[in-house]
Parts: structure tokens; C-alpha cells; sequence
């Protein structure tokens, strides 16, 4: 197994950032709410999340099956984002460039997430952030297949 500095360093910043995002309170929500009809909502929402360096993204509706006991999740839809990864960086797990790609990436969805909760608060709905790589209330993989 690959070890030495600056992989745990690089990683070790980097989750640092992820945490800080997470952590930040998001702005509050708009009182006025922008209208639309849920296609409408459904086109704005995957533009703007495309817009802020989303791979891709999928709506779903919020199963109760995904939440971890001892939370609660009230919304009642999930969007999920994706985003990509090197492939040839990953390939070559455990190296330093497989570790630091996978925490860049992380750090880009986080930054993505957050980006569009704070676009759809200013909308007048709320919303909020759940990220990787750390367990949040939800399960990601169900609602990611669910999704698309």
C-alpha cells in the first residue's frame, strides 16, 4: 500500500475544505418563492446544478427506506449530482494521484451541492446539503439509482 505525507496531507486539506463546506450555514430562504410547474422546476433545477460543475444530476422522490435510524429527512424530493472521476487517475489505486483525484472530486460535488442549495433557497424553498465521503442521513446509493 502506497503511505507517506503527501497523500495524507493532500487528503487531510482537502477533507478539511469538504467539512468547512458542510459546515457553513447556507443563507436563509427567500421570502418570495419563485413559481413554476415541476417540469419547469425539474429543467431550472438540472440547469443550474449542471452550471455549478455537476457531472450530472437526477431528481427522486425521498424514500424513508434511505434514511438512517435515528434521523429524519422531511423533504420530499432528493437531487442527486454526480461527478466524475479521471479514469486513468483512479486506475492506479493506492497511488498518491488515485487518493488526491478522489478528494478533488468530492471537494468539486461538495462545492456543487452546496452552490445549488444556496440557489434553490434564494428561490424561497429550502434545501440543504448532504455530501460524501462521510455518512449523512441518507443512504446516496438507492436515491442515486433511483434518481438516473
Amino acid at each position: 500500500m502506497v503511505s507517506g505525507p503527501s497523500r495524507n496531507a493532500g487528503n487531510k486539506a482537502a477533507r478539511e475544505r469538504i467539512g468547512l463546506l458542510n459546515k457553513t450555514p447556507l443563507p436563509a430562504v427567500a421570502e418570495e418563492r419563485v413559481e413554476g410547474t415541476p417540469e419547469i422546476w425539474t429543467k431550472r433545477v438540472k440547469t443550474e446544478a449542471l452550471g455549478r460543475e455537476a457531472d450530472s444530476v437526477g431528481i427522486a422522490q425521498m424514500r424513508p427506506e434511505w434514511v438512517f435510524e435515528g434521523y429524519e429527512a422531511d423533504y420530499p424530493w432528493m437531487i442527486v449530482l454526480a461527478v466524475g472521476m479521471d479514469y486513468e487517475k483512479i486506475h492506479t489505486a493506492p497511488s498518491d494521484d488515485s487518493s488526491t483525484e478522489v478528494m478533488e472530486q468530492y471537494e468539486r460535488g461538495t462545492w456543487a451541492a452546496r452552490s445549488l442549495a444556496t440557489w434553490i433557497r434564494d428561490q424561497g424553498y429550502d434545501a440543504f446539503l448532504h455530501c460524501g465521503p462521510s455518512a449523512g442521513l441518507v443512504l446516496l446509493i438507492p436515491a442515486a439509482i433511483e434518481a438516473g
